[in-house]
């Protein structure tokens, strides 16, 4: 396991400071899977791949929006990401039903 000071966790932080989540390139998803490999991954259906990431004290959400853009969402607690990780896979059902409803992947 990579230093936490590694290039992708200073580059998340940055981005962090302006708000609780960060866009992400595919190489900048590589490099942070690759220093938190113990990460979760969670089939979200046609949400496609939701990952939980934990590197030492930070906690990380890692989704797709429906337009592709990979986002790094900061969480506080493991408590926080396996709520939000409930509602966003809740959210993800009433979709396959066909609610009609949008998920704003922006909103904090």
């Amino acid at each position: 396991m990579q230093s936490e000071e590694s290039t992708i966790w200073s580059t998340l932080n940055e981005r962090w400071s302006q708000g609780p989540i960060a866009r992400l390139t595919p190489d900048e998803l590589n490099e942070m899977l690759a220093a938190a490999p113990g990460h979760r991954e969670i089939d979200a259906g046609i949400g496609g791949v939701i990952r939980v990431i934990r590197l030492g004290a930070h906690w990380v959400l890692q989704e797709q929006t429906g337009a592709g853009e990979l986002l790094a969402r900061r969480m506080p607690t493991e408590h926080a990401v396996e709520a939000f990780l409930a509602q966003r896979l809740e959210d993800y059902e009433r979709l396959w039903d066909g609610c009609g409803c949008k998920i704003n992947y922006f909103e904090a």
